[in-house]
């Protein structure tokens, strides 16, 4: 994807040099300038995609990306992000047409044939949970969130984030999609985690391999991003 933020385009060099061990070149594809696209305002829902057009999402990146999905029989359309940075700051796909959103998603037209739960201000850092094969992954710390998607019928598990990456985010103003990114790295390097990890790799039924990527990925972006945070501060030195 090409991000509207420069500072964010590096990434996706790293990224496409995963991506190509997988796949060939025919089958890898580009948001083209004028386009942007940043993959946290993209929420999968089926065959479906919604695409928040954010300050780092635009028209024309949409766009692009609808000619590119609807090759492969998907379909997409956008919904506008009107708080923070992404759309899946605000709004998360649990399947079983479930979906966490903030009071303001909540109105958001689009949604409206969704059962739509409404986060706890007070938790809004939970919204970055994560469905995996049934499960669902919950930062801890966050219990009416936790007790929320249990009555829903999900298995949960808890995963500690507790690593000083709340306070890096508060911190720095990384935005909130990489907390939910880097849950996700921390989800992946977790013993608790490791039949997931498990099954994201050998169970081909319940995650396709298209749908390992992300992984990958997330786990590139999540280490890049916290190096240049960490060492922000020590920019000054240097230059």
């Amino acid at each position: 994807h090409k991000s509207r933020r420069e500072s964010r385009n590096g990434e996706k060099v790293e990224i496409e040099q995963t991506i190509k061990k997988f796949y060939n070149d025919d089958q890898i594809f580009h948001i083209e300038s004028p386009g942007t696209l940043e993959g946290g305002d993209v929420m999968r829902v089926g065959d479906h995609f919604y695409v928040g057009l954010s300050d780092r999402t635009n028209e024309e990146g949409a766009k692009q990306f609808h000619e590119i999905v609807t090759k492969f029989g998907y379909t997409s359309s956008t919904v506008p992000v009107t708080e923070g940075f992404h759309l899946k700051d605000f709004a998360i796909y649990l399947e079983n047409n479930n979906l966490l959103v903030t009071s303001l998603m909540d109105q958001e037209p689009s949604f409206q044939n969704f059962n739509r739960f409404v986060i706890d201000p007070e938790e809004l850092y939970a919204i970055n949970s994560l469905y995996i094969n049934g499960t669902v992954l919950v930062p801890a710390g966050y219990p009416k969130t936790k007790a929320l998607i249990e009555t829903l019928g999900y298995p949960v598990k808890l995963v500690d984030t507790s690593i000083g990456l709340q306070e890096l985010v508060g911190g720095t103003g990384m935005p909130q999609t990489v907390e939910h990114d880097l849950l996700k790295l921390r989800v992946l390097g977790s013993p608790q985690t490791v039949p997931f990890r498990q099954q994201l790799r050998c169970n081909g039924q319940a995650v396709r391999q298209s749908e390992q990527l992300p992984a990958v990925a997330v786990f590139l972006r999540g280490v890049l991003l916290v190096l240049l945070q960490l060492f922000k501060p020590c920019q000054q030195f240097f230059l």
